[in-house]
């Protein structure tokens, strides 16, 4: 559950920043393994070009991108923010 500062500042402000709102580190591991840390900038730019549906959601070459669209927490954050149970992703990408 978001805090009343954090529905407040939703609602005043336009944004919310929630730290450690949503637990990542599996989805983290899965990007780290696809995109080395010490791998060289041309090389993610390669395997991620600009204008690809790697980030699209559904994603089927890439679990982390789908639990996190999905993730019981932030949809749980959004239905409080929108004042709506009725939360429907449809699409999401760059």
């Amino acid at each position: 559950m978001l805090t009343e500062d954090q529905v407040r500042s939703w609602r005043e402000e336009g944004y919310v920043v929630v730290r450690q709102g949503v637990n990542v580190d599996a989805e983290l591991l899965e990007l780290e393994q696809k995109y080395p840390p010490n791998a060289a900038e041309e090389d993610i730019y390669r395997n991620f070009p600009t204008g690809s549906d790697q980030a699209a959601f559904p994603n089927e070459s890439m679990n982390a991108f789908n639990s996190m669209c999905v993730d019981k927490d932030l949809v749980k954050g959004v239905a409080q923010l929108l004042g709506t149970e009725d939360i429907r992703l449809t699409q999401a990408g760059t």
